[in-house]
Order: structure tokens, then sequence, then C-alpha cells
């Protein structure tokens, strides 16, 4: 079952093992013995497949261990052999049926079954009341015999002990040698001892290293298929609790990180989220989102130059409503802003005051939208040239009780007909009614008048040998002439329509017409404020992941390397590499998705507080906006993977461990 042929161990110059070549039997105690340094445990390490020899090869059933697929000496240590140390190599940290049962759950044994196996192989050995004890609390010859019962407990077909009575007295080395003695008739047990008269007393056969003696031994022709089974990862949940225990600290550190890192991954995808939608939103919280202009666009080469000019004259009425035949809500109305002009020196209550801006709004009224900006004074009851609303803006430059004030303008223009030059004075007190809020970013303060009411108010002043209102001058005049303001006012009477209106403007092809809007503008600025944000955001985001990553890979390995011992353990017991490597992963794999799930919890208040922070600052309400309807979920994932991957890959590139050395009894 078991050949060693011409096996030589050399470390460096030193010969430890010299062509040494046994073959050992199905069955029997067989001691290994000589003076130190002869190579008893080398001997014994490289028959059990934990280390390599230097020359020569061992066979078990006829194939050589060196040729063995990572399966196939897993499941040797697994299903076939088991050792028994001199200092018992238990894993302190777990009870003593724990330690007994810790075979059969790797060997794939259910959990009810590997339990019954391990209590009664616990009352074979007299072990019967100590099933739930901690390990730490047993004596010396009660820790061999729970040994005894763990590498029993899986009836192997090879028992290895080495030296299993150098740490026991009289009494408990007579009873391990009865129990070795009982087992071998059954097994093959290959104990390595320096205790000459319990050889003598027990073994069937003995090996002295270092003693001129050649064993001819030839290799078995037939070849036995080694047993595989298929193993299983059970075993891992009675590890990972003593493990989160014992490495509180530094997975509280790790949990910290990730709550940091996860919570401003929240934050920072709800921004990417929200920010737009918030801004569409804030656009449409102001007067002017329902009104722009439309101009028509011509280009003039220049002779001899591949400059063009483009000179900017005024849509007739036809052109306009073709262009706004999509906008069922669309009015096409003339621009008079050439004799109110939009910057204007005004005395309120008496008092003169710097320039502000003065808006025409269609409906002043608000019955078409916008009553909700309203925070002080109600809106004017009709469309008429007396009433005023200002914005926050606008009220903050005065005092608070505004509402009521007067708002006086002079403003006088001059208009060419003909040959003669005639003034169109605009004198007129206003009354403020209301005082709104409007989305605050880039916004100045602004008095908003009906454009009804002046245009009825133009229409009431007569100039020329004809005696023409000025609204009719205007509309009959030429595209290019400066009073008709080389545009048309536009204003949309349906909120719904004004998204339309500006997708109309940004996706139409024909580029013979501009749309200025000041809702827009200032909507698509602090949009490229946001995507500038947004893309140094993904910077951030890098830097957070990369560090948490970073720390739960330091943790997890700092945890891998504290537990060499106890890894080297579970190797030689058959577990499988990949599940070693999976228990100290599933601790990284728990602090990045507990803390995941943490900052879940958490960020609805967080982001409550970041949007009212916000809303301060720039005037939007909602800017952070994280979907957890669906990227919960996702982001839950994406935990287990950072987790995952932030362990297992390091453990797997720089986790390799020494059975021998971290398991060596000296």
């Amino acid at each position: 079952m078991l050949v060693a042929v011409r096996i030589s161990k050399r470390f460096g110059s030193r010969v430890v093992l010299d062509n040494f070549s046994f073959a050992f039997p199905k069955k029997g105690l067989v001691a290994i013995m000589g003076k130190s340094g002869t190579g008893k445990s080398t001997l014994l390490n490289i028959l059990a497949g934990l280390a390599k020899p230097t020359h020569g090869e061992v066979c078990y059933q006829g194939k050589s261990i060196a040729s063995f697929t990572q399966e196939e000496k897993e499941a040797y240590h697994r299903l076939h052999t088991s050792f028994l140390f001199q200092h018992y190599n238990l894993v302190e940290k777990l009870n003593v049926l724990d330690n007994v049962l810790l075979p059969l759950l790797i060997g794939g044994a259910s959990p009810r079954k590997a339990k019954k196996l391990a209590k009664a192989k616990l009352a074979q050995f007299g072990l019967k009341g100590f099933a739930h004890r901690r390990v730490s609390s047993l004596s010396g010859g009660e820790k061999q015999r729970v040994a005894l019962c763990r590498s029993l407990v899986i009836n192997p077909r090879i028992l290895f002990a080495d030296e299993p009575t150098g740490a026991l007295d009289r009494r408990n080395s007579l009873l391990v040698m009865k129990v070795l003695r009982l087992e071998a008739k059954r097994r093959l047990v290959i104990m390595v001892s320096h205790n000459k008269e319990l050889v003598d007393q027990y073994a069937d056969q003995t090996i002295v290293l270092g003693e001129e003696k050649e064993h001819r031994v030839r290799l078995p022709k037939k070849m036995v298929p080694v047993e595989k089974g298929r193993g299983a990862s059970r075993w891992i949940s009675r590890f990972l609790w003593p493990n989160l225990k014992r490495n509180f600290g530094k997975n509280l550190i790790g949990f910290c990180s990730g709550l940091v890192g996860f919570t401003s991954l929240i934050q920072c995808l709800g921004f990417f989220f929200g920010y737009q939608e918030a801004s569409l939103q804030a656009q449409s919280e102001t007067l002017t989102y329902q009104s722009a202009t439309l101009s028509k666009k011509d280009y003039v080469e220049i002779e001899g130059s591949p400059l063009k000019l483009v000179q900017m004259t005024r849509p007739n009425q036809e052109e306009c409503e073709e262009y706004l035949k999509d906008i069922p809500s669309a009015t096409v109305e003339c621009d008079y802003s050439y004799f109110l002009p939009s910057m204007l020196s005004y005395r309120c209550d008496g008092t003169e005051a710097s320039p502000c801006e003065f808006y025409p709004i269609y409906d002043i009224t608000l019955a078409e939208g916008n009553g909700h900006l309203i925070r002080a004074g109600e809106a004017p009851i009709q469309n008429d040239f007396s009433g005023l609303i200002v914005n926050e803006e606008f009220a903050s430059l005065w005092s608070d009780s505004i509402v009521g004030s007067h708002i006086e303008i002079d403003y006088v223009s001059s208009l060419s007909l003909e040959g003669k030059s005639y003034e169109i004075p605009i004198h007129n007190a206003f009354v403020i009614s209301a005082v709104v809020k409007e989305f605050s970013f880039l916004n100045a303060p602004r008095a908003y008048y009906s454009f009804l009411g002046l245009k009825n108010y133009l229409s009431k002043i007569k100039i020329g040998p004809n005696e023409e209102s000025v609204t009719d001058i205007v509309r009959q005049g030429s595209p290019d002439s400066s009073y008709g303001a080389y545009a048309r006012r536009i204003f949309i009477h349906s909120t719904q329509d004004v998204p339309k209106f500006f997708s109309l403007a940004e996706g139409n092809e024909d580029t013979s017409y501009e749309v200025t809007s000041k809702a827009k503008t200032v909507g698509d600025s602090f949009l490229s404020l946001s995507s500038a944000l947004v893309s140094t955001l993904y910077l951030f985001l890098g830097i957070a992941c990369l560090s948490l990553v970073l720390i739960l890979a330091m943790t997890s390995f700092a945890s891998f390397i504290a537990s060499k011992k106890e890894v080297a353990l579970l190797r030689l017991l058959g577990a499988k590499e990949n599940d070693v490597r999976f228990l100290f992963c599933l601790e990284s794999i728990l602090v990045c998705f507990f803390s995941c799930l943490a900052s879940l919890a958490l960020s609805p208040q967080i982001s409550k507080f970041a949007n009212s922070f916000l809303a301060n600052e720039f005037g939007i309400d909602g800017l952070i906006r994280f979907p957890y309807s669906w990227a919960a979920g996702l982001l839950l994932l994406v935990s287990l993977l950072i987790g995952f991957a932030s362990s297992f890959v390091p453990l797997a590139v720089a986790g390799k461990v020494s059975i021998v050395e971290e398991l060596r009894d000296e």
C-alpha cells in the first residue's frame, strides 16, 4: 500500500536521508527510530506527502505521491491518512466535540452524522462528559486522548504518529501505546519515537535510521485509483464566530472603513442619479421657465476669408408656427424689449436704485402655473401694466415688507419712421403684489411684469403721419429692424410642453434658428458644473474603493497570518485549499456586507442632511436621489464581490503555508 523507493533528502549541503527504501505493510505498527538529526520526522513528513524528497519517490497504492493532483493530495489527507502529534495540535478556540468532528465535516459527513460519530468516539476513550469543554481546560493526557479521537474518527488507512508519547507521563504513554497497538491490527500505524522501551514492547517492525542496512523494494505493478470523495465546507461555520471574535479589532477597522466608503459611494451615486432630474425640476421653479426668444440666423460670407459672420433677424409668423407645430400650447408674439430693455433703473417708494432686471411673463396672474413659488403676497388678479412680482433676491435689496411698495420706471426710446425720429416714453408705476422663491443658482434680482400689459400700453401710443400704434409698427417692421429686437417672443402655456420645446431646440438639425431661454441657460450652466463635479467624484470614488479594498485585504491577510498553524492543521486534515482561503475571505465578506447594510440604513438620513445643505447653497432640493428600490440590492451584491476579491486574491497569491514548518513539534 505504501512504498518508499530510494528516498534522499538534503537541506543545503547536509544530507538527512540517504537512499532509504522500505515497503510498509497494510497494517501493523512500524516504529521509526534513530539519533537526533537522522531525519525521522522528515521521513514521516515525506511519507505523509507534507514534504518532497530531493531524490526518490513515495508510492501510495502504486501511484507516486509527487504525481498526485491537488484534489488527490487533499483526498489523501482527508480520507486515507491522519496525524497524531507530540503536542496535540488541537484547535484551542473550539471545544472538544468540535475538534473531533472537524475531520468528519471536512470529509463531507452531515453535521448530524458527524456529531453522532464524534460522540461515540469520545465515549470509547472515556471522554463522554468532555464534549463541550474548552481544550485549554484539559490536561496533557486528556488532550492527547482528544487528539487520538480526532485522528481515528475518520477510520484512516494510515495513522502517522510523531512522538505521540513525548509530552506524556508513563501512565498516559502506556495508554496511548495500547491504543496504537490495538489500532495497528486494522490499519497501518507509522510512529516516530525516541522511547526504545515502548517501541520494543509494542512495535511490530522497527526502522532504525542511520544504520548500515539496505531494504530492497520494488514498485507495485498494480496502481489502485485514489479514492477522492467529495469533501465539504460545512466545517467553516465552526471557525467563523471564533475568528470574528478573536479579530474583533481588525474587523472593526474594516467595518468603519466600509461604512465610510459605502456611505460616500451611496451619496456620490445619489448625486449622479439625482442632479439632472433635480436641475430640470429647478429650471421649472422660475418665472422665466415658460418663455423664450426665437431668432433666425443668416450666415454672411466675408470675401477673401474663410470666416463667416452671423446676422440675427426676426423670423416671420409662418416660420415660427412651422417651427413650433409640435408645441400646441405655444404662442408667438413680437418682442418689445427694444422699448423696455431688461436692465432698467428704477425708484422704490421714491428711492433711486441701481439698474435691475425687468422681465416680461405672459400670465402674471400665475394661473398657468408656478403659483406655489409665492412666498409673500398674492399674484396680481389681472394681466395689466400695474402689478409686479419680484423674486427673493430683489426683495433682499429692500425689506421683508416690500409687498405693496411702489416701483417707478422712466425710460425713453427713439424710433425712426420715414426719416423722422419719434420718442417712445414709458413712464409707469407698479405695485409689488408678491415675492417668489426661485431657483437661486446664478439668479439675480429680478422683477416680472405682464407682457400683455406692456403690449396694451404700447398699443395706445400712436406715432407717424398715419397715427399707427407702436405694436402695429413693430409687427409690420422688417426682419432686421432694431425695434423688432431681431427675435420673436415665445410663450409656452403648458409646463408639460416646455421640456418638449427645449428638446426641439437641442435636437433640431436646422441651425438657422436660435432659441434663447434664461431658465435653460442657467440650468445648462448648473448641469455643466455638476458634470464637472461628477468627474471629480469618479476619482474620489476610485480612491475610496481602492482604500477599502486595501484595508480589507490587509486585515484579512493579517488574520490569515495569525492563524497559520490552524491553516496548516486544516490542510493536513484534508480541507480544500480554496475552502481554507474562503474561511478568511468570509470574514471580509461579512464585514463588507454589514458595513454596506449599515450604510444603506444610515444613508437616507445623511442624504436628507446633505440635500438640506445643498439646497441652502444652490437653491435646489433633492440633488441626492439614490434609487434604493433597485440599487440597494445591487450594491449589497457589489459589497460581497469586493469583500471576496479583496481577500481571496491576496491570499491566493501570497497565502502559502508550510504544513511541516507550522506543525513542527520542536
